[in-house]
């Protein structure tokens, strides 16, 4: 009974919270696209680009999700190809609510409850999704610190290397808290939903105190197991290096099928748009992500060619993702019970 209360509700939060930020994507979408593409030549550009190239990157960003799902099932270490496409149904549900709130902190708990529609319990879904930010922060400490060095004109980049090293890192403090004392950690978790239960006149506050120590102490143990397994978890951090540098391939892939020159820190400045985009507050970094593609390589390949293969990566790795994931979504949270 209580798990069908908690699916309820957690269903319906996830719908306020996509209905909240769905209309502002597409709207920023919509008006990036026409800002961009109301620029001389750049529909020309557009026109040139062939159709293996776009083919190509769509399956770059199809290889992204896949990769995205066997980071879950290796964490789990469960990477059956059944289980990959599982998880990877769990990731691009949860991620959708995540691509329309700013700097996707609704994705978080989004995987969590998608996770648990996907046959994950509570706590071991939540330890799951601690451990992939932990390998999330990992990859991005070192990349963003590479394009900082590589790249130190850019502006921002700088402050944005600082944000994405210690903000991971003030996050795990609280974390490492858990873990050592679970027992206490339950205690104080309870007495403030309790609290907030009694300041708000939400009874169902004080029904999660009651449950609180209980899930600690599950997730705890979940998340201990994950510790001992540091194959998984180097093996989750080269996958999910793969996504990520799916998704970047297809920028270049863009840049080479119109000619365009290639730099010689192509890597670098890749990175440096992935980092840009990834800490903007417009959710899912949109027109943030377009403004770095035009930014960064502009000088370089010209400003019409870099218009043009920003619309292209958006539409071909970003956009599928996004609608793939609010289908997803809405099959779960149309799906009755707790799967």
């Amino acid at each position: 009974m209580k798990q069908r209360y908690d699916a309820k509700l957690s269903v319906s939060h996830q719908q306020r919270v996509a209905r909240a930020g769905l209309l502002t994507v597409v709207a920023l979408a919509a008006t990036v696209s026409i800002v961009l593409a109301g620029r001389d030549g750049v529909v020309d550009a557009l026109l040139t680009i062939p159709w293996w190239a776009v083919a190509g990157a769509v399956m770059l960003g199809a290889v992204s999700m896949l990769a995205e799902g066997a980071v879950l099932a290796i964490i789990a270490d469960d990477p059956r190809p059944r289980t990959v496409l599982r998880m990877t149904h769990a990731y691009v549900a949860g991620n959708f609510v995540g691509a329309v709130t700013p700097y996707a902190i609704g994705g978080a708990p989004a995987w969590v409850w998608a996770l648990t529609r996907e046959k994950v319990s509570i706590e071991n879904a939540a330890a799951m999704i601690v451990a992939r930010s932990v390998v999330a922060a990992t990859f991005f400490t070192g990349m963003t610190l590479t394009a900082a060095l590589v790249l130190p004109g850019i502006s921002g980049l700088p402050r944005a290397a600082v944000f994405i090293v210690v903000l991971p890192g003030m996050a795990i403090l609280p974390m490492i808290a858990i873990v050592r004392s679970p027992a206490r950690s339950g205690e104080r978790l309870a007495s403030l939903l309790s609290w907030l239960g009694k300041q708000r006149g939400l009874g169902w506050l004080s029904k999660a105190a009651d449950a609180a120590p209980a899930y600690i102490g599950r997730f705890v143990e979940a998340f201990s197991e994950l510790g001992r397994r540091p194959g998984s978890m180097i093996g989750a951090l080269i996958v999910f290096a793969v996504s990520r540098f799916s998704q970047l391939a297809a920028i270049p892939l863009l840049f080479a099928s119109t000619g365009a020159p290639q730099p010689g820190t192509l890597l670098a400045r890749l990175v440096a748009v992935w980092t840009i985009s990834s800490i903007a507050p417009a959710p899912s970094g949109e027109g943030v992500a377009q403004a770095a593609i035009v930014t960064i390589f502009g000088p370089l390949v010209g400003s019409q060619s870099a218009a043009a293969a920003a619309l292209g990566w958006r539409a071909c790795v970003y956009y599928p993702m996004f609608l793939a994931g609010a289908v997803l979504f809405a099959r779960l949270v149309r799906s009755p019970g707790v799967r």
